[in-house]
């Protein structure tokens, strides 16, 4: 597994260092907005002098045993760097984040500005908020508009741009411009061979590549996609956004197949909908649907022990609570709204077994408690624990432990486990 981002506070920064001048402009831009700023050190994997204020004290994921914030904010980092230096994002919790790349004189990743949490909703009504946190905490953070989010954004990018010599946009208008290069030459390829049908196809490889999550190859079919999409609609803007529309919603169902959290995904797919309603040219959608593929493909593959640690507990709960039920792969894809083939690779490189041997054991541990009370026969634990018939029951019970459950109740349990 990879190393995971703990919540930790590094030794405050050199005066007169990057990450000290950050911090003081950090502090104008939570003094000025009124909403929290800080810096996050990213190679030491927490923030430079202190989280934010309402993280620290009412968030219930912050610095818990399964507590993602600081995977996330570091991978908020990373994304900044990729995308023009800013990068706008969900926490745990469902508030909103934005993260701005401050690189080093070598042009590293060396930190990020983060501005948050604040609510982020175009409606005054409670209801159109998103995460989990009771009203009453929700009313002490700032609720703010996309577009003014947006704007905040840019401020801060052009802080960091000031601070670190605009080094992460110069990558990025790198990238475009391979971007722009590729698209070039797939032009003068159209040009030669003449129309084309819509390569269904490669829509299809971009799906199962999205499900492994092989970033660079999925990048080289979408930007397939889109010169087949701009050569072939005869420059009609709306065209061209409609078809976007539909590769958007393709990319959000191949990665809650491949294991994205459903509602995240679904929050994201409607976010970055009506961010294309808002676009006027070519270079807008490109921007988004890169972004759009990168940011997808994360939600399910990136930081992937801390993603398959929140699966687990979601799928160890759920089984604990209905073992003694008839339970099936598709109850628990359904009930944790994962896909099955994704929840057998995880059982499979997780846990190192299937999910019905892992359902069999919790039903086995289940037993051994029955098992020990003479009031109840074979057939009744049978029942209780979840199985079918004292038979297979039987069966199952030997095979774990090397003995029979009879044989167990009368030992009292003093037996050398087996298998387990």
């Amino acid at each position: 597994m990879t190393h995971s981002p703990q919540n930790k506070t590094p030794c405050p920064p050199a005066e007169g260092s990057l990450l000290c001048r950050a911090g003081r402009h950090a502090a104008y831009i939570r003094e000025l907005c009124g909403v929290d700023c800080c810096v996050y050190q990213v190679q030491a994997h927490g923030f430079a002098e202190r989280p934010p204020a309402f993280c620290e004290r009412h968030c219930p994921h912050y610095n818990t045993p399964r507590c993602t914030c600081a995977s996330t904010h570091f991978y908020g980092c990373v994304e900044a760097q990729r995308w023009c230096g800013k990068y706008i994002y969900y926490c745990p919790a469902g508030l909103i984040f934005s993260a701005n790349a401050l690189p080093d004189a070598e042009r590293r990743l060396a930190a990020g500005i983060i501005c948050g949490p604040v609510v982020m909703t175009n409606s005054p009504e409670a209801e159109d908020e998103p995460g989990e946190l009771a009203p009453d905490l929700l009313a002490l953070l700032p609720r703010m508009s996309t577009q003014r989010v947006r704007y905040l954004s840019e401020l801060l990018g052009s802080v960091c741009g000031y601070l670190g010599g605009n080094g992460a946009v110069e990558l990025v208008e790198q990238d475009q411009q391979k971007l722009h290069n590729n698209l070039y030459d797939m032009s003068r390829q159209y040009q030669k061979s003449g129309p084309s049908p819509y390569p269904i196809n490669t829509e299809k490889q971009l799906q199962h590549l999205i499900a492994t999550g092989n970033k660079a190859q999925s990048q080289q079919l979408l930007n397939q996609l889109l010169g087949h999409i701009y050569f072939h609609s005869d420059g009609d803007f709306e065209t061209i956004r409609a078809r976007a529309i539909e590769l958007i919603v393709i990319l959000s169902r191949a990665t809650i197949d491949s294991g994205g959290d459903l509602n995240q995904i679904f929050w994201l797919n409607t976010a970055y909908l009506k961010e294309i309603e808002q676009l006027r040219d070519l270079e807008g959608v490109n921007r988004l649907l890169t972004h759009v593929l990168h940011r997808f493909i994360s939600c399910a593959f990136d930081f992937d022990n801390v993603k398959h640690v929140d699966v687990l507990y979601k799928t160890i709960d759920y089984i604990k609570e209905h073992c003694s039920e008839k339970i099936t792969l598709d109850d628990l894809a359904e009930a944790v709204h994962l896909s099955k083939s994704y929840l057998s690779h995880i059982f499979k490189d997780e846990l190192h077994c299937t999910f019905t041997s892992y359902v069999n054991r919790l039903r086995i541990q289940k037993s051994k408690a029955y098992l020990l009370n003479d009031k109840l026969s074979l057939a009744e634990i049978a029942m209780l624990s979840g199985f079918e018939d004292q038979s297979y029951f039987t069966k199952v019970f030997k095979k774990a432990t090397g003995v029979s459950p009879g044989k167990f109740r009368e030992l009292r349990g003093n037996i050398v486990p087996r298998g387990e």
